[in-house]
């Protein structure tokens, strides 16, 4: 259990670390579950845009995450 909460914290710190609007776009579409639509719809932040920001994101947290080998999916 203290390893799972140990691994839940890493990541948080992880995602609260990256530039505000990559932890943003992220957060939404991973953890509320929005799609990439409904966020552009409520930010008024083009799809493009978006899916890039996510995808940085995800490299980002790859990259930091490495060492605990957490996957992180596109």
């Amino acid at each position: 259990m203290y390893e799972k909460d140990e691994l839940a914290k890493v990541l948080q710190d992880a995602v609260q670390a990256l530039p505000r609007e990559l932890g943003d776009v992220f957060m939404m579409h991973e953890i509320e579950g929005m799609s990439f639509r409904e966020i552009s719809a409520a930010t008024g932040i083009p799809l493009g845009t978006l899916t890039a920001r996510k995808a940085h994101a995800v490299s980002i947290l790859r990259n930091e995450l490495k060492d605990y080998k957490i996957y992180i999916e596109d």
